[in-house]
């Protein structure tokens, strides 16, 4: 019993600053620092190991796991408000236009963010369109790098193989464009990171938004000047 109150204690300590972390980045997107040392810190101290558990009251277990897993939740949403930030502010700024933005579950994921299809008297080529639309598709794990470093989520797998088959149904060579258009992806968001952190916490707070939120946010984030910046890079594609 000993072995595992010292074990909660320090959970529980671990847990609070995460908790504490969590609920900063909510009003201040740059708390994302904190996010990353109190989830290192709560991994580390998170494994029971060879506690032995057969005298440790089941509630106590159960209070254990079940504040694990709301920590963890709340992980999720937190990598999926920036992941799905990074795709509405990429792709509206090489023109795919926004619909909504959610992280909101929907019966299918967890999260989702719409564009307008495409429309040939607005999008140009479709070979061109469907470039933009591979760099969008990549640009969420990039947006998710901003919460958790160096892993790959299950959705951006399919985010890369949504890519790759709408390059490939418009006759473009994925193996040699993905890799050029993966990297675009990521120079952009990291070019227009300070949207992403702004549309992400709209996000933690509201859950959705609608195209006129999303846009207001990208653009209130930014100098016009540095938009047209950000803009300009739809010719690289």
């Amino acid at each position: 019993m000993g072995d595992f109150h010292r074990f909660i204690t320090e959970f529980n300590v671990a847990a609070n600053e995460l908790d504490q972390a969590f609920a900063a980045v909510n009003d201040n997107p740059a708390s994302l620092t904190a996010v990353h040392r109190a989830w290192e810190r709560l991994v580390a101290v998170s494994s029971i190991g060879d506690i032995p558990l057969a005298e440790v009251p089941a509630e106590q277990i159960a209070g254990f796991t079940t504040r694990l897993q709301d920590l963890y939740v709340k992980r999720r949403r937190l990598e999926a408000a920036f992941h799905e930030a990074a795709h509405a502010v990429v792709g509206h700024i090489l023109g795919l236009g926004i619909r909504s933005v959610s992280i909101h579950p929907n019966g299918h994921s967890v999260a989702r963010t719409f564009f307008c299809p495409y429309d040939p008297a607005k999008d140009g080529p479709a070979p061109t369109w469907a470039r933009r639309y591979a760099v969008m598709a990549f640009a969420g794990f990039c947006g998710s790098l901003l919460v958790k470093p160096q892993e790959l989520s299950p959705g951006s797998i399919q985010d890369a193989k949504m890519a790759e088959e709408m390059l490939s149904e418009h006759g473009i060579d994925s193996s040699q464009e993905a890799a050029r258009l993966n990297a675009l992806a990521f120079q952009i968001t990291m070019q227009a990171q300070v949207a992403v952190r702004r549309v992400a916490t709209l996000m933690l707070h509201r859950g959705e938004l609608e195209r006129a939120d999303a846009v207001m946010a990208i653009h209130g984030s930014v100098s016009p000047m540095e938009y047209e910046k950000w803009e300009a890079r739809r010719r690289e594609v």
